[in-house]
Protein backbone atom coordinates (compact mmCIF):
# COMPACT_ATOMS: atom_id res chain seq x y z
CA UNK A 1 0.00 0.00 0.00
CA UNK A 2 2.65 2.18 -1.06
CA UNK A 3 1.31 4.49 -3.49
CA UNK A 4 -2.70 4.31 -2.43
CA UNK A 5 -5.31 6.05 -4.88
CA UNK A 6 -5.44 9.63 -4.35
CA UNK A 7 -8.88 11.33 -3.06
CA UNK A 8 -9.41 14.36 -5.75
CA UNK A 9 -12.43 15.29 -6.91
CA UNK A 10 -14.10 14.83 -3.77
CA UNK A 11 -11.63 16.53 -1.65
CA UNK A 12 -13.64 20.12 -2.58
CA UNK A 13 -16.66 18.84 -1.29
CA UNK A 14 -16.00 17.22 1.80
CA UNK A 15 -16.84 19.38 5.07
CA UNK A 16 -14.28 21.05 6.55
CA UNK A 17 -14.16 18.91 9.89
CA UNK A 18 -13.59 15.61 8.13
CA UNK A 19 -10.92 13.18 8.52
CA UNK A 20 -7.69 13.59 6.66
CA UNK A 21 -7.06 11.93 3.44
CA UNK A 22 -3.33 12.15 3.75
CA UNK A 23 -1.97 8.58 5.08
CA UNK A 24 0.64 8.99 7.06
CA UNK A 25 3.51 6.63 7.07
CA UNK A 26 2.92 5.07 10.16
CA UNK A 27 -0.63 4.04 9.56
CA UNK A 28 0.29 2.60 5.91
CA UNK A 29 2.55 0.57 8.03
CA UNK A 30 -0.68 -0.62 10.12
CA UNK A 31 -2.47 -0.96 7.42
CA UNK A 32 -0.53 -3.51 5.66
CA UNK A 33 0.38 -5.49 8.73
CA UNK A 34 -3.45 -5.99 9.95
CA UNK A 35 -4.93 -6.12 6.35
CA UNK A 36 -2.66 -8.35 3.98
CA UNK A 37 -5.67 -9.51 2.00
CA UNK A 38 -6.19 -6.06 0.66
CA UNK A 39 -3.51 -6.06 -2.39
CA UNK A 40 -3.67 -4.44 -6.14
CA UNK A 41 -5.91 -7.05 -7.94
CA UNK A 42 -4.93 -7.81 -11.68
CA UNK A 43 -7.83 -8.43 -14.10
CA UNK A 44 -7.03 -10.14 -17.37
CA UNK A 45 -8.83 -7.57 -18.90
CA UNK A 46 -8.03 -4.65 -21.04
CA UNK A 47 -7.96 -0.93 -19.15
CA UNK A 48 -10.87 0.45 -20.52
CA UNK A 49 -12.76 -2.85 -19.93
CA UNK A 50 -12.01 -2.92 -16.48
CA UNK A 51 -12.71 0.68 -15.99
CA UNK A 52 -16.10 0.02 -17.25
CA UNK A 53 -16.34 -3.28 -14.75
CA UNK A 54 -15.15 -0.75 -11.64
CA UNK A 55 -17.97 1.61 -12.57
CA UNK A 56 -20.37 -1.31 -12.73
CA UNK A 57 -19.53 -3.24 -9.28
CA UNK A 58 -19.52 0.26 -7.62
CA UNK A 59 -22.83 0.91 -8.67
CA UNK A 60 -24.55 -2.30 -8.30
CA UNK A 61 -23.21 -2.11 -5.04
CA UNK A 62 -24.73 1.15 -4.30
CA UNK A 63 -22.17 3.57 -4.17
CA UNK A 64 -22.86 6.68 -5.82
CA UNK A 65 -20.24 7.38 -8.53
CA UNK A 66 -18.91 10.77 -8.20
CA UNK A 67 -16.32 11.59 -10.80
CA UNK A 68 -14.59 9.34 -13.39
CA UNK A 69 -11.18 10.71 -15.23
CA UNK A 70 -10.56 8.27 -17.43
CA UNK A 71 -7.17 9.27 -18.64
CA UNK A 72 -5.62 8.34 -15.25
CA UNK A 73 -8.02 5.55 -14.57
CA UNK A 74 -9.86 7.01 -11.81
CA UNK A 75 -13.07 6.45 -10.37
CA UNK A 76 -14.19 8.64 -6.71
CA UNK A 77 -17.25 7.20 -5.63
CA UNK A 78 -19.08 7.91 -2.01
CA UNK A 79 -21.03 4.84 0.17
CA UNK A 80 -23.80 5.92 2.57
CA UNK A 81 -23.43 3.54 6.12
CA UNK A 82 -26.91 2.17 6.86
CA UNK A 83 -27.35 3.20 10.29
CA UNK A 84 -25.96 6.35 11.15
CA UNK A 85 -25.79 7.68 6.94
CA UNK A 86 -22.13 8.52 7.35
CA UNK A 87 -20.80 9.18 4.19
CA UNK A 88 -17.33 7.35 3.32
CA UNK A 89 -15.04 8.47 0.47
CA UNK A 90 -13.97 5.64 -2.30
CA UNK A 91 -11.05 6.22 -4.67
CA UNK A 92 -10.40 3.38 -7.42
CA UNK A 93 -7.22 3.16 -9.65
CA UNK A 94 -7.06 1.26 -12.87
CA UNK A 95 -3.69 1.10 -14.48
CA UNK A 96 -1.79 -1.65 -16.78
CA UNK A 97 -0.67 -4.44 -15.86
CA UNK A 98 3.50 -4.93 -16.72
CA UNK A 99 1.87 -8.02 -18.32
CA UNK A 100 -1.27 -8.08 -20.22
CA UNK A 101 -4.57 -7.43 -17.83
CA UNK A 102 -5.25 -4.41 -15.86
CA UNK A 103 -4.28 -3.61 -12.35
CA UNK A 104 -6.92 -2.43 -9.62
CA UNK A 105 -5.96 -0.98 -6.26
CA UNK A 106 -8.96 0.68 -3.93
CA UNK A 107 -8.98 2.95 -0.94
CA UNK A 108 -11.91 4.01 1.05
CA UNK A 109 -11.88 6.82 3.80
CA UNK A 110 -14.27 7.62 6.70
CA UNK A 111 -15.17 11.49 6.93
CA UNK A 112 -15.80 11.07 10.71
CA UNK A 113 -14.77 9.01 13.50
CA UNK A 114 -11.57 7.62 14.87
CA UNK A 115 -12.57 4.14 14.18
CA UNK A 116 -14.37 2.60 11.29
CA UNK A 117 -14.25 -0.93 13.49
CA UNK A 118 -13.29 -2.08 9.99
CA UNK A 119 -15.80 -0.77 7.76
CA UNK A 120 -13.68 0.16 4.75
CA UNK A 121 -11.73 -2.69 4.78
CA UNK A 122 -14.99 -4.50 4.38
CA UNK A 123 -16.17 -2.61 2.16
CA UNK A 124 -12.91 -2.89 -0.01
CA UNK A 125 -13.12 -6.79 -0.02
CA UNK A 126 -16.75 -6.80 -0.88
CA UNK A 127 -15.41 -4.83 -4.01
CA UNK A 128 -12.89 -6.95 -5.02
CA UNK A 129 -14.75 -9.69 -4.43
CA UNK A 130 -17.72 -8.74 -6.91
CA UNK A 131 -15.09 -7.66 -9.27
CA UNK A 132 -13.59 -10.85 -9.52
CA UNK A 133 -16.95 -12.67 -10.17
Amino acid sequence: WANPPAIAALSGVRPEDANPLQTATTNRAVQSENYPDIQTLVLPLPVGEALGRVQQVATDLGWEIQAVDAASGVVEATDTTFWFGFVDDIAIRVGAASEQGATVDIRSVSRVGKSDLGKNAQRIRTFLSALQS
